[in-house]
């Protein structure tokens, strides 16, 4: 049966936070009605604060609460199918506390299905907040597995490669736990994340189509995959319509020297290469201070963007010449950030991207501040007033919000579309085919030399220190 399959690139501030829909039907409306499968993919933030002192609750975590209520309105238990955490990292799991809370309070029977969790060197504080969704999953010593060793199912090309199937959609693990030759922490919790591909076969011939979500792979990490695809006669993956970009679009990790003007992106071209998304989307914060996306990635890995799957938008990204975030007002490529503008009040967008086995579109749900509700005049009213009077009376009455819990519906903006594209099973356009804009804008200047993004604060805490332990093996089920 046709199903239709959403990825929802989830604005989560300074983090990465992936939502999966999956429909037995083309004909069901999202925007009503549940999916008949439910999956996270990393759920981690960073910056957040503002929206969640508006809200009571972070715009990630009130997205994916709005679709277990639907689940529970139609009478059925509230249940996430799969949950993967791509590694250990803060920013890809930190939601979960917020998300395990809130389901308590509304006293939602959640269950998971199943977890996969992939990187290395898990710490303490990662293992207690993920193990509260552990809990949850009904068979733990099946359905729980903890990837401690390198694993790909791609090493044979004579053997089928495992998949999980989430319906129609097959996930499959490209990669993971890749072991860095770096000492640095961060490098080898980045190195070792899993690279996971969703894919939605074709009900006919051809490849189908398919998702590719990184995590925070580094450049050794595709190195990597690339020594392990190259036992493969042909390219055995399907057309990616969407890909998130590898670490928020850092260059530092994808960065094979140290050179300033020509860094070496020699493994994110073949990555580019080898995947050819045709939409690619950054999640990254507001003027981060990792430098967060980097505008040479995002010009490398947009290689094969298409264009005109949704409308002109302007992207943010680190300019590495002048050393500063900048605004390209005017993108017609599939390349999406989740942050549009760089001044006060915020705008920042969730990306939603929609596959059935023959057509593809793009929508987006656009922010305020963190605040949904800027797409309709009505809707923005009401939320600025909303925002100003709790704003108002928390000064008044000098709240602690660490105390205090402010309970207000989360409300969604409008889902603005993109064009509906019609397939024939063929690859997508090249953005290349598409003549340039017809109309003069602000432009910013072309890219010619990039400085290093300067490493953060816990990566100088790393540079004398010794080596990371060796790696445990724990032992678990692998993806059938």
């Amino acid at each position: 049966m046709p199903q239709r399959v959403i990825l929802d690139g989830l604005w989560c501030g300074q983090g990465m936070a992936n939502m999966v829909r999956v429909f037995k039907s083309t004909d069901t409306d999202p925007n009503t009605n549940p999916a008949d499968w439910l999956c996270v993919f990393d759920f981690g933030s960073g910056g957040l604060s503002k929206s969640k002192k508006v809200l009571g609750i972070t715009p990630p975590v009130g997205f994916i609460m709005q679709q277990l209520k639907l689940q529970q309105d139609a009478g059925r238990t509230p249940r996430i199918d799969l949950m993967l955490i791509s590694h250990q990292d803060r920013d890809h799991w930190a939601l979960l506390g917020e998300l395990n809370d809130q389901i308590v309070k509304q006293k939602m029977p959640v269950v998971v299905g199943r977890m996969i969790l992939g990187g290395a060197n898990w710490r303490t504080s990662s293992t207690t907040v993920v193990n509260k969704f552990v809990k949850r999953v009904l068979d733990p010593g099946n359905n729980v597995t903890w990837y401690d060793n390198e694993a790909s199912g791609y090493y044979d090309p004579s053997t089928p490669v495992p998949t999980l199937s989430i319906g129609d959609l097959q996930m499959s693990i490209l990669v993971t736990n890749v072991a860095t030759n770096d000492t640095k922490e961060d490098i080898d919790r980045n190195c070792s994340s899993a690279v996971v591909l969703l894919r939605l076969p074709a009900p006919f011939s051809g490849p189908g189509y398919a998702f590719i979500l990184p995590g925070d792979a580094t450049w050794e990490t595709f190195a990597r995959l690339r020594t392990i695809m190259e036992n493969w006669p042909s390219n055995p993956l399907p057309f990616v319509y969407a890909a998130s970009v590898p670490h928020h679009g850092a260059l530092r990790t994808m960065n094979r020297n140290t050179s300033v003007e020509k860094p070496d992106l020699r493994d994110l071209i073949w990555f580019t290469d080898y995947v050819r998304p045709t939409s690619i989307y950054a999640s990254a914060g507001i003027n981060n201070t990792h430098s967060h996306p980097y505008r040479i990635v995002l010009d490398t890995m947009g290689k094969y963007t298409s264009a005109q799957q949704f409308q002109q938008r302007p992207i943010a990204v680190f300019n590495g010449t002048t050393s500063k975030f900048e605004l390209l007002p005017d993108i017609r490529n599939n390349i999406y950030t989740t942050v549009l503008n760089l001044t006060e009040p915020a705008q920042t967008a969730n990306w939603i991207f929609n596959i059935t086995p023959t057509q593809h579109s793009t929508l987006i749900q656009l922010f305020k501040a963190g605040v949904p509700g800027i797409l309709a005049a009505p809707q923005l009213s009401q939320m600025e007033l909303t925002a100003q009077r709790i704003n108002a009376e928390r000064e008044e009455k000098d709240w602690e919000m660490d105390t205090t819990a402010i309970d207000m519906a989360f409300a969604s903006s409008p889902v603005l579309s993109g064009p509906i594209i019609a397939s024939d099973g063929g690859p997508f356009a090249a953005a290349t085919d598409f003549p340039p804009m017809p109309w003069p804008v602000n432009r910013a200047p072309a890219v010619q030399a990039y400085h290093l993004p300067q490493p953060t604060a816990a990566a100088a805490r790393d540079e004398g220190r010794r080596a990371p332990p060796p790696r445990r093996v724990r032992v678990g089920p692998t993806a059938t």
